[in-house]
């Protein structure tokens, strides 16, 4: 399963207490980052950080706003920093806690990701995202039973919660328990037949086990109840590709990228394609 980045990226009202200068900068700042044209969203952030208060209240989020910047930019230690900025104004912050925790785990700094979430958690302790996501960290770093010990606490808080027992067929599948997996993926379909996310996941399954005629039809089910679902066209054209239909497949493939899926592994399925 994919993991996506929790970005913080606030976007203030024109109620705020900001100064006429300080808010034109930052909608300048948010704007930016909407079009991700990261190198004017850090120059404008950062200057009205220059002329802000430095004790004003709502500084913690452009701060945040800027980190978010530095990340999406690729300067992961300047994210850091500038996030750890923020903190020292509140290490309350839950917001600001996962996004210092996923920065880290993007970081490979794995013990540190956990230890965030572990703070953020004990905050929030039924947040179902913190505990996936700490969740994941455990598992990246070895710690498989503390894994599926976080997994199983979010299914408690809600058994529909897809993502966690997605990943915990996806724990058993590396363990060899195919059965198991399966039920869960299965499960998961049965439980949100209206979900596109579940069918995906019960089509790659599919995929890994060579049921490709299942594997299509389930990943048809998803697009037909998501056309811009990116993740469900690129499965789609791995099905594809594995079956000969490498026509079918760059075509998917393409979609996928054309949706905003353009990640290193849809790029090299394409090149397959060819």
């Amino acid at each position: 399963m994919k993991k996506t980045i929790l970005l913080l990226i606030i976007i203030f009202s024109t109620n705020t207490t900001f100064g006429q200068s300080d808010w034109d900068l930052i909608k300048k700042g948010n704007i930016c980052f909407s079009e991700s044209n990261y190198n004017c969203s850090i120059k404008n952030y950062k200057k009205a950080l220059k002329q802000m208060d430095p004790n004003h209240s709502q500084r913690i989020y452009v701060l945040s706003n800027l980190g978010t910047s530095y990340w999406r930019n690729k300067n992961h230690t300047a994210a850091l920093k500038v996030y750890l900025e923020a903190k020292s104004i509140d290490p309350k912050d839950v917001r600001l806690l996962k996004n210092i925790a996923s920065l880290y785990r993007t970081m490979d700094s794995l013990d540190s990701s956990i230890r965030v979430y572990k703070l953020a958690s004990s905050l929030e302790p039924k947040n179902l995202d913190i505990l996936i996501n700490k969740a994941y960290s455990k598992s990246l770093n070895g710690d498989t039973i503390g894994a599926v010990n976080d997994y199983n606490i979010a299914l408690k808080i809600n058994p529909k919660y897809y993502p966690a027992r997605t990943n915990l067929a996806i724990i058993k599948f590396a363990k060899k328990d195919t059965i198991g997996a399966f039920e869960d993926f299965d499960e998961m379909v049965n439980l949100l037949p209206n979900e596109p996310n579940t069918y995906n996941n019960r089509a790659d399954f599919y995929l890994k086990t060579g049921n490709y005629e299942k594997a299509l039809k389930d990943i048809n089910i998803a697009i037909k109840l998501d056309k811009k679902f990116a993740l469900a066209f690129m499965t789609r054209g791995e099905i594809y590709l594995k079956i000969n239909k490498k026509s079918k497949a760059k075509k998917d493939f393409k979609k996928a990228i054309k949706l905003g899926l353009q990640t290193q592994v849809v790029f090299d399925l394409l090149k397959k394609s060819q």
